[in-house]
């Protein structure tokens, strides 16, 4: 539906020096003491997750040149805090590099606990050989669901929320890995990662399985290791919910699992509360309603403008599907206007339209698409979806291609399509 490739907010030379490098001095999890705490298939998931991060890739750069996007200052903040290690010159010789990744920082937005907004940096190193290898090899079991899954939530009495600081770098990497992942800063020191990278395609995973061990998600651990109230997790951040005394309980088992197991969390654990915001919802367990949080919510504008750039009306579109997941909205109210949409996107995939070409929009997609705004910021009670509801199937086909569109009762929206199997099909029936 939307772009399938994104451009990340580098940052520029003068942000470099304005903005704050998201890095924190946070310690390395007992790993094995985590496995060891994890029901059988999530421990083999975890090893996959080791072993990939140790694969250097196909044909790696093996002296990587020096990266004028990441700065000395930078690389010291990271060595300071235990992310990464300069590698002394007779150290190559006994470990020589294996392979190495691409040093950079983007721009990302975050929100206050006052609800306004800041802005910093976020390093990110990824290596394109090892992410090559890994997607011709590797398959995510991430139990991430769609918006609609996590909405009974709000039917719960009490909940809590707790993150982690800097999950990632809380990861550690071994000899063998850290030797794949080398750079250089701009000053042309050698460095190594030695905390998993958000740029690596297992990392994702590996990160689930972890924060899943400190929240005790029955689904990871070992029964005895489970959290009394009901947990859900998402990459490195976790919600319980249930009745006072359950959530009470888990936050004191979180608690006494960081501790044993080194986890560090954002914030201090606080007792069970009864709004907070996880995934992008606000949830309002008082009044046992849902809303989209507040980040989203102030992007969308009252009034939809009748012209626009492609990337905006793509960005917008985007967020207002994920706003009718939330208000549990049928997506076919808003059909011709997403049809329309989905046109501007796919011109965008093939290059026909660039991300700053104005678009005018269409008297009747304006209508729907200003609707489907005020429909989107909305509150919501969520209301149970009987499995029994049935499906929306959209299709269409031509000589050339077919496509099918597949809208669950939960407001899941699940896409295929391509070129026919067989090119001797039977045009005559």
């Amino acid at each position: 539906m939307t772009r399938r490739f994104h451009v990340s907010k580098r940052a520029t030379t003068e942000q470099d020096f304005q903005l704050p490098l998201h890095t924190q001095p946070v310690g390395s999890i007992k790993q094995l003491a985590c496995v060891a705490r994890m029901r059988p298939h999530a421990a083999e998931r975890s090893r996959i997750c080791d072993e990939l991060a140790a694969h250097p890739g196909a044909d790696p750069v093996l002296d990587p040149a020096p990266s004028k996007y990441f700065s000395a200052a930078d690389a010291d903040a990271l060595v300071r805090d235990g992310s990464a290690r300069v590698v002394p010159v007779d150290e190559i010789f006994r470990r020589p590099t294996r392979g190495s990744c691409r040093a950079f920082t983007v721009i990302e937005e975050k929100q206050k606990s006052d609800g306004t907004f800041y802005s910093r940096r976020r390093p990110i190193h990824y290596s394109p050989e090892h992410n090559a290898f890994a997607r011709s090899t590797y398959k995510p079991v991430l139990p991430l669901r769609h918006v609609g899954h996590y909405l009974p939530i709000a039917l719960a009495d009490y909940c809590a929320v707790i993150d982690l600081r800097c999950g990632f770098f809380q990861i550690g990497l071994s000899d063998r890995a850290a030797e794949c992942n080398r750079w250089r800063d701009a000053s042309g020191r050698l460095l190594e990662m030695r905390r998993r990278n958000m740029g690596s395609v297992e990392a994702v995973e590996a990160c689930q399985l972890f924060t899943s061990v400190v929240a005790g998600d029955p689904s990871v651990v070992l029964p005895q290791f489970a959290a009394p109230a009901r947990v859900e997790v998402w990459v490195d951040g976790f919600m319980y919910f249930g009745s006072h005394d359950q959530v009470q309980r888990s936050l004191q088992l979180a608690k006494n699992n960081a501790e044993v197991l080194g986890f560090t969390f954002k914030e201090a654990v606080g007792d069970p509360i009864r709004r907070a915001d996880f995934i992008g919802v606000c949830f309002d367990l008082e009044k046992h309603t849902v809303r989209v949080a507040t980040k989203t919510r102030s992007k969308i504008p009252d009034v939809v403008p009748a012209r626009m750039s492609a990337v905006q009306l793509e960005q917008l579109v985007g967020r207002l599907i994920f706003c009718s997941g939330v208000n549990q909205r049928p997506l076919v109210d808003y059909y011709l206007a997403l049809k329309w949409a989905k046109r501007k996107c796919h011109a965008l995939n093939v290059g026909a339209l660039q991300p700053d070409d104005i678009v005018d929009i269409p008297t009747s997609a304006l209508a729907l698409l200003r609707r489907w705004a005020q429909d989107a910021v909305h509150v919501h009670k969520p209301r149970i979806i009987d499995s029994k509801a049935p499906f929306v199937l959209f299709t269409d086909a031509t000589l050339e291609n077919w496509g099918a569109v597949l809208v669950s009762p939960a407001q899941e929206v699940f896409l295929s399509g391509g070129a026919p199997a067989s090119v001797h099909a039977n045009t005559t029936t």
